[in-house]
């Protein structure tokens, strides 16, 4: 018997194990939740951006993204206006959240960094959040005050 099939031979039993650390190293780790989309409209402009509207899916968010298109983004869905919290965990790609109240006028508009654990917080009682590609508002001329269309969705 060939050294070849001997060393084989002594292979072949582990050859299960080596196939699941083989898929376990090419794992890409958690992966970024892609929901229905919704449409739109703000500052003259109609998008279609994913809806968020079960706590699981706010909860995760915009979580583990590594990339987001110039007109990507997601609207959260809330039950009723309440005091609405944010941070970055988990979040790879730099984002700006417009806070929009019921009405869909647009109370506050922050600017978060990835990885950050610093809560940027709605300053009144909002229903929505929108979260998009890091200074979208700015340059798409969208301040506070503006008027959010946003079609009648009920969240958990």
């Amino acid at each position: 018997m060939s050294s070849f099939t001997m060393n084989l031979r002594k292979l072949v039993p582990s050859l299960p194990a080596l196939c699941l650390l083989l898929a376990v190293a090419c794992d890409s780790g958690p992966q970024p939740q892609r929901l229905d989309k919704v449409q739109i409209e703000l500052g003259g402009r109609k998008l279609a951006v994913e809806a968020a509207c079960t706590p699981q899916q706010r909860e995760m968010g915009m979580m583990y993204r590594q990339t987001l298109k110039p007109d990507e983004g997601m609207l959260f869905v809330f039950p009723h206006d309440e005091e609405l919290d944010f941070y970055m965990k988990n979040t790879y790609v730099p984002l700006s959240i417009a806070f929009i109240k019921s009405n869909g006028v647009i109370a506050n508009i922050a600017h978060m960094e990835p990885y950050s654990l610093e809560t940027h917080r709605s300053r009144t009682d909002c229903r929505f959040a929108l979260e998009m590609p890091f200074g979208w508002f700015s340059r798409n001329g969208v301040a506070e005050d503006s008027k959010v269309t946003i079609p009648d969705l009920h969240a958990e």
